[in-house]
């Protein structure tokens, strides 16, 4: 493991999140390039989302990659891309999980005037360990990603081709989106069951 992967395993252990932009990822500009286009609009049938799993109030767009409990995804060209073994490689040296599995994944397309509620994702599995975010736009104003580290309220706006990683234990919420669209792919991590 080098130093910069070093760091961002030790920033996620020390303060429940990690941003990484592109140039530090396992992915090339070509494959983030594939991600956008098969999470484009016009390629996946968005459904709205008033409220999630953990209670909290929404209003986003959003398409089920791979959904709790089912082995095979709705997308397999997506999944296997945003979940690739150089990805899941990168992932056991920031997250220190043996085994990363995926237990669900989605895609959340918010616009103007698209907000997520304050909410903590281990409050609907508490099998979740680590939510990964793979930030696939920046076009658009509003929409920081709010968290609540050591109780601290930070916002952060990651770029395009960004991963974020999260502890599913932090407390966190997505601003209003004022103009433009904020695209994510969005999963969840558990230890493998062996």
């Amino acid at each position: 493991m080098n130093q910069e992967t070093l760091n961002h395993a030790h920033h996620l252990q020390e303060h429940g999140y990690v941003c990484i932009e592109s140039n530090h990822t396992p992915l090339s500009i070509n494959e983030w390039q594939k991600l956008i286009d098969l999470t484009d609009y016009s390629a996946l049938c968005y459904k709205a989302v008033v409220t999630g799993d953990s209670g909290d109030q929404h209003t986003l767009k959003g398409e089920a990659i791979l959904r709790e409990g089912e082995a095979e995804a709705t997308h397999p060209k997506i999944l296997s891309l945003a979940f690739s073994h150089k990805i899941q490689d990168f992932l056991k040296q920031i997250t220190n999980l043996n085994s990363p599995a995926i237990s669900r994944c989605q895609v959340h397309l918010m616009e103007q005037g698209s907000v997520i509620g304050w909410h903590v994702d281990s409050d609907y599995s508490k099998d979740y360990k680590y939510a990964v975010i793979l930030c696939l736009s920046d076009d658009y104003t509003g929409g920081e990603f709010a968290l609540k580290s050591k109780e601290v309220l930070k916002t952060i706006k990651p770029k395009k081709m960004s991963f974020l990683i999260t502890d599913c234990y932090l407390p966190h919420a997505v601003n209003q989106v004022i103009s433009g669209k904020r695209t994510t792919l969005v999963y969840f991590l558990k230890a493998a069951e062996l």
